[in-house]
């Protein structure tokens, strides 16, 4: 028994299927990834932790200024380490 060959808009309309379930499944792709990214720049930016708490003028390890930007005593070594590139 042989079968019958699809015609040729039968054959039009598959590919045309096909063709558009490639095309879904690229866009649910696409969204996915850009849901994880944007999952994970949103951790990144909101994880507990993620920012350090100002230290309190008067407590120990106290800040020379009071923006909270630097620690320790005045007369704390210091070493500066200069790495450059000189081409």
């Amino acid at each position: 028994m042989s079968q019958r060959r699809p015609t040729r808009r039968e054959r039009a309309r598959a590919e045309d299927q096909a063709r558009e379930k490639r095309r879904r499944l690229l866009i649910l792709g696409l969204a996915g990834v850009a849901a994880l990214a944007a999952a994970g720049l949103a951790y990144q930016i909101l994880r507990p932790g993620s920012q350090a708490e100002p230290v309190r003028e008067g407590s120990p390890g106290a800040p020379l200024d009071t923006d909270g930007k630097a620690w320790g005593a005045r007369d704390a070594p210091v070493l500066i380490e200069e790495f450059s590139d000189f081409q």
